[in-house]
Parts: C-alpha cells; sequence; structure tokens
C-alpha cells in the first residue's frame, strides 16, 4: 500500500492514518490542558451535583438577631441596649435605678426567652421570662429580694 491523501492534515502510510504535526501538537495541547484541569472538572461536578435540591440542608437562622432596646419597668427602671448573637444568647450590662446589672440569656428561634439570668457583682439574683415577636418583645423579671417588673424591647432597624 502505498501513501495517499485522506483528508486535510491526514495522510495514510502502510495502512495507518498519521496526523500533520502542527494537526498533533494542538490535540496533545487540549489533551494536556483536560488533564491539568481535571481535578477541577472533578470538583465541579461533585459540587453540582451535591447542590442538588434534595441534597440541601437548610440552616435556619435566628430570626431574633441583633439589636433592641430594652427598657425595664417595675422596682428598678432603666435602659438599655441587648445584643442577641448569631446564636440566640445575649450578655449585656444594664444600669437600672442606678445599680449595674448583667443580663444573660438566650432567645429560641421560635422568640422564646430561655436560661435568663439577672446578675449583681456576678452572683445571680433573679431571673427574666418573656417572648419575642418580629420586632418586639415583653416580659417580666423578679430578683431574690422580691424586687419585680416588667421588661420590653423593640427591634432597632440594622
Amino acid at each position: 500500500m502505498g501513501s495517499g491523501r485522506l483528508l486535510q492534515g491526514h495522510t495514510l502510510v502502510r495502512g495507518k492514518i498519521t496526523l500533520a504535526p502542527a494537526r498533533m501538537k494542538m490535540i496533545q495541547a487540549k489533551s494536556n490542558l483536560i488533564s491539568r484541569n481535571l481535578p477541577l472538572f472533578c470538583l465541579l461536578a461533585l459540587l453540582s451535583s451535591a447542590c442538588d435540591d434534595d441534597n440541601v440542608t437548610t440552616i435556619k437562622q435566628n430570626p431574633f438577631i441583633g439589636k433592641w432596646k430594652i427598657t425595664f419597668s417595675g422596682s428598678y427602671q432603666g435602659s438599655g441596649t441587648l445584643t442577641v448573637k448569631e446564636n440566640g444568647t445575649y450578655h449585656e450590662e444594664i444600669l437600672l435605678s442606678s445599680v449595674l446589672f448583667t443580663i444573660t440569656g438566650t432567645v429560641t428561634d421560635q422568640g422564646i426567652v430561655v436560661d435568663a439570668i439577672i446578675l449583681q457583682n456576678n452572683s445571680q439574683v433573679g431571673t427574666m421570662l418573656g417572648k419575642f415577636s418580629s420586632n418586639s418583645g415583653n416580659g417580666t423579671w423578679q430578683t431574690d429580694a422580691n424586687h419585680s417588673g416588667n421588661w420590653a424591647a423593640q427591634m432597632i432597624p440594622p
């Protein structure tokens, strides 16, 4: 069998098709590009399959995260800022009737105030109960010395 022309850039020699050198370099360059980027292609394929709607886990964010103006009435009076963190907790110092207190607790993602205590000089002296809604909250507080009252909160826009 002799050599003959098949297609532009292809040659038939002894029953084998050979490519022109320029065509061969182009094919090798594309092959190298794919080989070098194969891990990236695999990662993208994995991530796209992991992002399928059936596999997505939605993390529910506490809707009460942010700053709140809180006002206390009753035996002790005053107001301050309460900052609810991403995990729903708060820990603030607040001056009520010239007495410094620390209030600490958690607002659940349903708005319920739990584990809420009132501290004075790092010792627990009382508790708070209550509930938050979309932009306000209210409840009661009481100390071990039989002081009590109400509290109300308004969300401070970001």
